[in-house]
């Protein structure tokens, strides 16, 4: 069972959440999970949907489901979003969690195959990134310099309704080459 969504004056459509776990029991979320996604949607909502600028810090103890709210984020903007075919998702993760993101997003999400898992050149290809709606990626790749015509077309091709930065707390030198790059 997924999490039904409808935008105003669009018809009903199903939401990308998977509530039930592959065992049928109702999955739980935090009261802190919730609380957070609500503020990011709520943050600037005088504005345009395209035109807003929100940002969510999840900051909390290993376990505390970070990763989730981070799913129910993208999952909720992109039922928010006008055209949510255009809100592609792109994720920024150390290696060492990559396959935990890939797991989480196909466990706890219907997107399958929209989630693009690529750490390698040959796996972040156009034809690739365009199908996806999810790309999980790492910052090593992201900040390699032979990635810098990848970038260019991640920057201008792609709208972005989030970018996900997992483990931040390796960004905060901002004369660092990983942060300069993003």
């Amino acid at each position: 069972q997924s999490v039904d969504a409808q935008a105003p004056g669009q018809p009903r459509s199903r939401g990308i959440v998977k509530l039930r776990d592959p065992f049928g029991a109702r999955r739980q979320l935090y009261l802190h999970q919730i609380v957070a996604v609500q503020r990011l949607l709520l943050k600037n909502h005088q504005q345009a949907w395209e035109q807003r600028k929100s940002a969510l810090l999840a900051v909390h103890d290993l376990g505390t489901g970070k990763t989730i709210t981070a799913i129910m984020a993208i999952a909720a903007v992109r039922n928010a979003c006008p055209d949510p075919a255009e809100s592609k998702v792109l994720v920024l993760c150390p290696l060492a969690v990559l396959s935990a993101w890939d797991d989480a997003l196909r466990t706890w999400t219907t997107l399958g195959d929209r989630v693009l898992l690529g750490h390698k050149q040959a796996q972040l290809t156009e034809a690739a990134i365009e199908a996806a709606h999810v790309i999980l990626t790492t910052y090593t790749w992201w900040e390699r310099e032979a990635c810098e015509e990848d970038r260019a077309y991640f920057r201008s091709h792609a709208p972005w309704a989030h970018v996900v930065l997992d483990e931040g707390h390796n960004l905060r030198n901002p004369d660092a080459s990983r942060s300069r790059h993003l």
